[in-house]
């Protein structure tokens, strides 16, 4: 299993294999008994002595991409054994990049073609409606929990292989078209660290999900919605982390009549399997 690739001639900077380095680490160590910052502190050392062994290096770029790769599949990986542990209708369904899928065409199409028509109307003005995707949706799965639970069921941390990652990286496919207006229910997005940029981030992206829910609340005359929330996680918090994603969701405050709401409804530290518990015993259950 190659965990970086490309020819190292004079010290060339090499490419992470960023799910074999994950797969190839998790065989050596046992990742679910370590907190996740040692984890990926474990990644780059044995990251960085393949490409020593090759006489090359990796950039400090590619760790930073890769780092996020990891931290979501250790996030994702133990919400589907929560999942499988208890009785819930709430999944935790991992996302791709924006530029590789929308996170609207989740909604049932005449749903996201109210955000369509929206972004068209708003190009008329010249201004575009530009939309990132959490890093997780929380989707209502229903009746068809059984199905899931049967699909999922070799999930674990004892049973890592590349097509378990492809399944949770993946699964979103399954939900194209799903979703009623309250069948999403939430949204988190986790960074490994928080940086002043990264808080901004945040603050934008719930704020804006939680403008094009009630869009999609006005459009279908829903007066009575559940809402939408938007959840923040990183491997440690500040007291800065906690005041700065405070911030006021910015379509709450433009109507007198409307009570004000946070950009992120909560902050999670999850740097353990114990702290995605207590994460997913919130999100999934509240």
């Amino acid at each position: 299993m190659e965990i970086v690739s490309g020819r190292a001639l004079g010290g060339k900077t090499l490419t992470i294999n960023s799910a074999n380095a994950f797969i190839a680490y998790s065989a050596r160590v046992d990742v679910s008994e370590m907190h996740f910052s040692d984890v990926l502190t474990g990644l780059k050392h044995f990251v960085n002595n393949a490409a020593s062994e090759k006489g090359g290096s990796v950039s400090d770029n590619s760790f930073n991409k890769c780092n996020g790769d990891w931290y979501e599949w250790l996030i994702a990986i133990q919400s589907i054994v929560f999942f499988l542990n208890n009785n819930t209708n709430r999944l935790l369904i991992k996302m791709p990049n924006a530029s590789s899928f929308d996170v609207i065409s989740m909604y049932k199409e005449y749903l996201s073609g109210f955000i369509y028509d929206l972004r068209e109307k708003l190009k008329v003005n010249d201004v575009n409606l530009i939309t990132s995707n959490p890093d997780f949706s929380i989707i209502e799965i229903g009746e068809a929990r059984a199905y899931y639970e049967e699909y999922l069921s070799g999930i674990s941390f004892y049973n890592l292989d590349l097509s378990t990652l492809s399944k949770l990286d993946n699964l979103y496919k399954q939900f194209v078209n799903y979703a009623e207006l309250d069948s999403i229910v939430s949204f988190l997005s986790v960074k490994t660290t928080f940086r002043p940029d990264r808080r901004l981030q945040l603050a934008h992206e719930g704020s804006l999900m939680k403008a094009l829910y009630t869009h999609l609340q006005t459009r279908t005359w829903n007066i009575n919605p559940r809402g939408v929330k938007y959840y923040a996680a990183a491997t440690s918090i500040g007291p800065a982390d906690k005041i700065g994603l405070k911030t006021v969701a910015t379509h709450s405050i433009t109507d007198v009549k409307s009570l004000p709401q946070s950009a992120v409804d909560e902050l999670f530290k999850i740097n353990s399997i114990s702290d995605v518990n207590t994460c997913m015993t919130h999100i999934l259950f509240s």
